[in-house]
């Protein structure tokens, strides 16, 4: 069995915060809500899905801050 990318982003977010009871502070990019999130290589919604596992996270926030990535701060 097997999900598509959306259904499996949105698992790991919006729905991952609701099955434990923090959707109000954290899952999405909403004004209020901690700003935690990465920046991405490459548009995983759109490229082949084997191309997937090659994807490199470029930046790393948490609450707003930057807090690693690969490319120079």
């Amino acid at each position: 069995q097997r999900i598509g990318i959306r259904a499996a982003v949105r698992a790991y977010t919006l729905n991952g915060a609701r099955s434990i009871g923090w959707a109000d502070e954290i899952g999405s990019l909403v004004a209020g809500k901690s700003a935690d999130f990465i920046v991405l290589d490459r548009d995983v919604l759109v490229v082949p899905a084997e191309t997937i596992g090659a994807t490199i996270v470029e930046q790393t926030w948490f609450r707003g801050q930057r807090i690693g990535g690969t490319d120079p701060l």
